[in-house]
């Protein structure tokens, strides 16, 4: 998006992409009730794929037409943006194909695959642009290829049959919102989740604004990736022993000592990586114990609104953040320590209130074999 049209507007595919996610996640938990699973992620994942075919043929037949080609990407970037959303809920989904007991460690194992995918992605985008003739429309047939093999997948799984939506007895959306522990830890996600974000967009486009190359920047996102995924292991016993309050605090000031290694310098590739490696960590660590901490605030017949609800406040701040990032920075003069500033004010909000949350005892966490039932 760079080359098509520059810095500025450089971030608005992501951004189209994460509001498409923010939209899905409002009714992908009430499709896979009424419709099920096989339907639900092969007909989302089959558009997923037609987006990014989309996406494709307009940058390679529209080569020398920047802004036609930069239309057909943030359109194309719609679809895949609600497989995001059905992507998002196949922690949940896993637990059908489980004993109960089991649903815990069923659910970290899908969760750990992400680390392959912090691996591999970034690798393997820095070799797939160059698959066709023009630049980057090799990386959207990659996406093309992966949401056929995940619509191929998803019709070959013995689903069981749709669940129905729970009658009765749930509160309103509104209702949930008026709990000060519900919207606490659901502002607690969407914090940690939109700073982590506006944070790792906005490295690539200050890091390119500095001199740095695209191997350069994907190995910064990389570490952030890692950072984010290979420590949600510990997730679960560090909360047994701390509870999901401290947990939040601890998350949240490694976020903030990240966001401050920023600072060591704008033109340091190292800052970049230890910076977004933190930031990752402190992610991790933060939003899963304030997931836990929203799924206490709820009762079975409300699961279904609540992912609903969760999910679409996260994503709804990310494509602010996202779409933003890059508009942000150059209207700061491209200047990264402002850029940085404003999400350590972000990250220094979230430690106020977790310290305040503490201080009161508004979430009253529970003891250690309880915290992690609540996680599993």
């Amino acid at each position: 998006a760079t080359n098509l049209v520059g810095r500025t507007y450089s971030t608005i595919p992501v951004g189209v992409f994460l509001v498409s996610t923010a939209t899905g996640s409002a009714f992908v938990p009430s499709l896979l009730a009424r419709f099920g699973g096989r339907a639900t992620y092969a007909s989302v994942y089959l558009a997923a794929a037609l987006g990014s075919m989309l996406a494709t043929l307009g940058i390679y037949y529209f080569d020398g037409e920047p802004e036609k080609a930069f239309a057909c990407v943030v359109l194309g970037s719609i679809p895949p943006g609600v497989a995001f959303a059905c992507t998002n809920n196949v922690r949940f989904a896993v637990a059908n194909f489980v004993p109960p007991a089991a649903a815990p460690k069923a659910v970290s194992y899908v969760v750990s695959g992400a680390i392959f995918a912090a691996l591999l992605g970034p690798e393997l985008g820095k070799y797939v642009r160059y698959w066709l003739d023009v630049e980057f429309s090799g990386s959207y047939l990659l996406a093309l290829i992966y949401h056929l093999i995940l619509c191929i997948l998803s019709i070959s799984i013995d689903w069981p049959p749709p669940a129905g939506t729970p009658q009765g007895g749930g509160r309103s959306v509104t209702e949930l919102f008026r709990s000060v522990p519900f919207s606490y830890a659901v502002g607690m996600q969407v914090l940690t989740f939109a700073s982590m974000a506006g944070l790792m967009v906005g490295s690539p486009v200050a890091m390119q604004h500095n001199g740095m190359t695209f191997s350069e920047s994907t190995i910064a996102i990389q570490g952030h990736m890692l950072g984010m995924f290979a420590p949600a292991c510990l997730s679960i016993p560090l909360v047994a022993m701390v509870g999901q309050l401290n947990t939040v605090l601890l998350g949240l000031t490694i976020m903030l000592f990240g966001a401050f290694l920023n600072f060591l310098g704008e033109e340091i590739f190292g800052a970049y990586v230890s910076s977004l490696l933190f930031v990752g960590i402190g992610w991790s660590w933060g939003y899963v114990a304030a997931t836990g901490l929203s799924l206490r605030q709820i009762q079975p017949q409300e699961k279904f609104t609540m992912m609903a609800v969760n999910d679409c406040a996260i994503f709804t701040m990310v494509a602010v953040c996202m779409a933003s990032a890059g508009s942000y920075f150059v209207g700061v003069g491209n200047n990264w320590y402002y850029f940085t500033a404003t999400y350590i004010c972000f990250i220094g909000i979230g430690i106020a209130l977790t310290l305040w949350a503490i201080a009161t005892n508004l979430m009253q966490d529970p003891p250690p074999s309880d915290a992690l039932r609540d996680l599993g």
